[in-house]
């Protein structure tokens, strides 16, 4: 989309050249060094700070990193004053009254406004990586806006995605993976009750949130789920809100070994359309073991469910780990059971497919 060079040498040193597909659209000269006559170049964002009145605010700024040069916060901002300085942002709208750290707090009107299309980034504001939980830092994005996460909780841990801004959607549709509203609390600490509750807790009031692109297949990645030994109970509460708010129709596990030793749980009720759960070819281990809740997945008056190449590792006793009551259309095929005695699947009142 858009890249700059800045050359050592041959044209005079320092200068920068902004490209956007493939042509030059400005150069410039760092600020204090040789005068330009189409913009000025700040190193730093924090370099913004008083340039309301300092520099001719008719001509743009190219601004080379957020927090050190080459960070990925690279841009071209054009001075606009008819933004009022409570929307800003500090990435794609920068108040020069305040310090960057103080970002959305200045009074009246006038903004450094980032020039882009439609592509985001994290990067823009000051955060070192593109994974989820950086997506709250973005304050509000324009409609149409796109993001590319390369990662949940790491880069290419199954959770990476692009998301488009849809700032109609209801934020009580946010379930920390297939829709995320950036206003919500990412959990301080992964895995701690309270924290996880917090985070898959939709709030009941306002719109706008990021819409993850892609089939209705979800991936359990998608939610936080890692097949590391770590538990994954407690991302069942999100991925149970998107299939209860019909945003994704399957959930498909990868290759390991997902673990259930907490309280959360997957319940699926009442659903009207068909429903996948999904393994990858036997390699796919959903592990039970004490200290889950009682009967983890839970299905009760759906109309078709399939439950496909699985493997179920029982540790849990005589708890059972899967039931399915009042279900219609149900197949359950190529799946493996292990380690099963009095308890493992509670079937009741279902007819076959």
């Amino acid at each position: 989309d858009e890249t700059h060079v800045t050359f050592k040498n041959g044209i005079s040193a320092g200068t920068v050249l902004l490209f956007k597909k493939g042509a030059v659209i400005a150069s410039g000269q760092p600020a204090g060094t040789v005068p330009s006559t189409q913009f000025e170049v700040l190193n730093l964002a924090s370099e913004f700070y008083g340039r309301s009145s300092m520099i001719d605010t008719a001509k743009p700024v190219i601004l080379k990193g957020y927090t050190s040069l080459n960070d990925g916060g690279f841009g071209l901002f054009q001075y606009d004053l008819s933004i009022s300085r409570r929307d800003a942002n500090g990435g794609t709208l920068i108040d020069p009254t305040v310090s960057i750290t103080q970002q959305g707090t200045g009074l009246g009107q006038g903004v450094w406004v980032r020039q882009y299309e439609h592509r985001i980034s994290p990067l823009w504001f000051g955060v070192q990586d593109v994974l989820v939980h950086n997506m709250i830092a973005m304050g509000t994005p324009r409609h149409g806006d796109m993001l590319e996460v390369e990662g949940y909780h790491s880069v290419n841990d199954g959770g990476e995605g692009t998301f488009y801004w849809n700032e109609t959607i209801p934020k009580n549709l946010h379930d920390g993976g297939a829709i995320i509203d950036p206003m919500q609390p990412y959990p301080a600490v992964w895995n701690n009750t309270q924290n996880m509750n917090d985070w898959f807790r939709p709030n009941p009031m306002g719109t706008g949130c990021w819409v993850r692109q892609g089939s209705h297949i979800a991936r359990a990645e998608w939610f936080g789920a890692t097949a590391n030994g770590q538990d994954i109970s407690l991302t069942m509460q999100g991925i149970t809100n998107a299939i209860k708010n019909g945003t994704v129709d399957a959930l498909a596990f990868g290759k390991g070994e997902y673990l259930f030793s907490g309280p959360g749980r997957l319940v699926i009720t009442s659903r009207t359309e068909h429903f996948q759960l999904l393994g990858s070819a036997h390699d796919s281990k959903l592990v039970f073991i004490p200290g889950c809740a009682r009967t983890p997945i839970s299905f009760a008056e759906c109309k078709g469910v399939d439950i496909k190449d699985m493997v179920s590792l029982n540790r849990n006793g005589a708890e059972d780990i899967l039931e399915l009551l009042n279900c219609s259309d149900v197949k359950i095929e190529d799946n493996e059971f292990y380690n099963f005695t009095d308890g493992g699947i509670r079937l009741q009142e279902n007819t076959a497919g």
